[in-house]
């Protein structure tokens, strides 16, 4: 292993090959291998990839590499569209590589294969696994650090795109956002439209908490109407225990929830890695209901009313008026 892990720190060509070769061959005949590793490694390993981020494109490479010999479509296309999104809005350094990415997805998708194929690509030009940048929640809070480590640090950003970039901009994940408006002002359905953007666009799972209209007919009737309906978006109709596993959770609304600010916190510091919805109601002078602090602990507050949505606080950088649908 250490004579491995030199050669590999080398970028050692033929030991690279040699890798790829061997895993290729795992694909091909659907074998497994057990790897053991002490307890106290274990920790150490994991602690250390809590603390790293990989950038957008070699994300994709990562995806890519987990679905290699996989029959399932549903995460071809979404791995589709993330490459696509890269080819059209990124300057790739190694282009050639994602576009031989696009043709197998493409090849699989449209039935020429019956599994994802594994492209010659070699493991250092693919996983360019030394270039990694550390995560924000890497650095502790009240300890100092050079501003030219900072500026390393890598953001997880979605590319939003339409009404969805106008509205909201490009956010960082994970993002925290309020919605609020009159009754009827569109408020749950432009919340279930970013879901539905969020799941068929980005692949994220996403938890719709439905307290107000709870397992009732009209939520079926919307999101047939408005065409939301995804196997990535579940719904249920109180806050469960355990809401890890989603990457984005909806509460409409957290006056019928009797979320507190204070409850909120402790949501947000329970998961750290989840983006979070939180749709309001209004007082009679059409401000939102709850503590102030709700508006101070989001990223962007959205007012809807009458079919139209405008960001009023936002640090993303959207702020044109859309309209809902």
């Amino acid at each position: 292993m250490a004579s491995l892990e030199k050669d590999l720190k080398n970028n050692d060509s033929k030991t690279l090959k040699r890798i790829q070769s061997n895993l290729k061959e795992l694909i091909k005949y659907n074998q497994t291998i057990i790897v053991e590793i002490e307890p106290s490694a274990l920790k150490e390993y994991k602690q250390i990839l809590s603390d790293l981020s990989v950038e957008p494109s070699k994300k994709v490479i990562s995806d890519f590499i987990v679905v290699q010999g996989s029959s399932n479509k549903t995460k071809a296309r979404c791995l589709l569209k993330e490459v696509e999104t890269l080819l059209t809005n990124s300057q790739l350094a190694n282009r050639d590589y994602y576009l031989k990415i696009q043709t197998v997805l493409m090849r699989f998708i449209n039935g020429k294969t019956k599994y994802i194929e594994t492209p010659d690509l070699t493991l250092s030009g693919i996983a360019g696994i030394g270039d990694v940048e550390v995560k924000p929640n890497a650095f502790k809070s009240g300890k100092p650090v050079p501003l030219t480590n900072f500026v390393k640090t890598s953001f997880v950003v979605i590319p939003f795109t339409g009404k969805w970039l106008k509205l909201i901009g490009n956010p960082q994940l994970p993002m925290k956002i309020m919605m609020y408006g009159n009754p009827g002002g569109g408020k749950s359905s432009l919340a279930m439209m970013l879901a539905y953007y969020l799941a068929s666009e980005h692949g994220q799972k996403v938890l719709i908490v439905s307290k107000e209209e709870g397992f009732n007919f009209t939520v079926k009737e919307k999101a047939k109407r408005l065409n939301c309906i995804h196997e990535n978006i579940h719904i249920v109709d109180t806050l469960p225990t355990n809401i890890s596993g989603y990457d984005l959770i909806i509460l409409d609304s957290v006056n019928s929830l009797r979320l507190s600010a204070s409850d909120m916190r402790e949501l947000y510091a329970k998961h750290p890695e989840t983006s979070f919805v939180v749709v309001c109601q209004t007082t009679k002078t059409g401000l939102f209901r709850g503590e102030k602090e709700l508006e101070h602990d989001v990223d962007c507050v959205i007012r809807v009313n009458d079919l139209t949505a405008q960001a009023e606080k936002n640090r993303f950088g959207g702020s044109e008026v859309v309209k809902v649908f």
